[in-house]
């Protein structure tokens, strides 16, 4: 727990008296420097089934003295604590008495805790797209979502916008429906059977849900408090979770805040939660940007129908083009026209 690059820290190190004689053993030693001057930092540990009395720290200062540290820079750490009055004589000496937590009951070992990681990913959904202009307002209207300069040159998608916002961390990634509202260019138009339509505004109601995967494992965790105040001074965490790699993994999906803390609640121990947004958004039946499997399989259907091979397929299935397994949505994306 003291450890850092700079710092050394050594184990069961011997030291010499100041004025000769047998070597006094030192359960820890820190060693660093300040300005250029060195420190060491001693610490006592004690694992005894009773409190430390003042008498142990009678003898701790008496061992700091021999070997020529300071009382000030001596630390003492209990298991099971300390008397009022050895607390009262350490701090008379300047001397940090501090309690560790964080073993069995027989303190022979480490306590080990149930641990879960577990990893929200967030995904947006777009709910409902909105584009008013002098036409009507009308709601998922493909060629209202599309905008074009005075030249007549695609210049950008509602969905692209929708995209954007999210992958830049522009908007909320609470769980639960977000209203976005979006500026188009002047100059910039639909295309409504066949006849320019500028647009007034456009806006897109994206609701947020989160997937989560959790992984259970063991912790063990360590606290050095300090025993005068109570304040936890210093503290460490191990975690192992299972290393084996599954083909899949069982989700768990979420539509509001509220519900999700709840679940996490439930988990009764250490917990580490991560929440990770995914790098697509869903627009209708495919995510959005398509990737190039997506634009592969939508235009073999829709050639299919317009061969008179099948009826017409829309409007299209999410589960028939994109499937249910969420890897697909870190597919690159397709870079060719759509």
């Amino acid at each position: 727990m003291h450890g850092s690059p700079n710092v050394r820290v050594q184990r069961r190190v011997f030291l010499r008296p100041v004025g000769g004689g047998r070597k006094r053993e030192i359960d820890v030693l820190l060693t660093s420097s300040i300005a250029g001057t060195p420190v060491s930092i001693a610490i006592e540990c004690k694992n005894e089934a009773k409190k430390i009395g003042s008498p142990k720290i009678d003898a701790y200062v008496g061992k700091l003295k021999d070997v020529g540290i300071p009382s000030s820079l001596g630390i003492y750490v209990s298991v099971n604590g300390y008397t009022g009055s050895a607390i009262e004589r350490a701090r008379k000496e300047g001397i940090r008495t501090l309690v560790l937590t964080g073993l069995t009951k027989d303190r022979l070992s480490a306590a080990v805790e149930r641990a879960f990681q577990s990893m929200v990913y967030l995904f947006a959904d777009i709910a409902q797209l909105q584009v008013e202009n002098e036409v009507s307002t009308v709601e998922e209207f493909a060629e209202l979502s599309s905008f074009y300069d005075a030249d007549g040159v695609l210049r950008d998608t509602l969905p692209h916008m929708v995209w954007r916002v999210w992958v830049e961390g522009s908007m909320p990634s609470d769980l639960g429906e977000h209203e976005l509202c979006f500026q188009v260019p002047d100059g910039w138009h639909n295309v409504v059977d066949g006849k320019k339509v500028p647009a007034r505004a456009v806006s897109a109601v994206i609701r947020v849900v989160g997937f989560v995967v959790t992984f259970s494992g063991e912790a063990r965790q360590h606290t050095l408090f300090d025993a005068a105040n109570k304040r936890a001074e210093r503290w460490m965490t191990d975690l192992a979770f299972d290393g084996s790699l599954e083909p899949s993994y069982p989700m768990r999906g979420f539509g509001a805040e509220e519900e999700l803390r709840k679940y996490l609640k439930k988990q009764e121990a250490v917990k580490v939660v991560g929440r990770l947004r995914l790098p697509r958004i869903r627009a209708g039946a495919m995510y959005w940007p398509p990737s190039e499997r997506t634009t592969k399989k939508v235009g073999e259907i829709m050639e299919a129908y317009k061969g008179g091979e099948i009826p017409d397929p829309r409007p299209l299935k999410f589960a028939e083009i994109e499937g249910m397994d969420l890897n697909t949505v870190f597919e690159p994306i397709w870079r060719g026209p759509l």
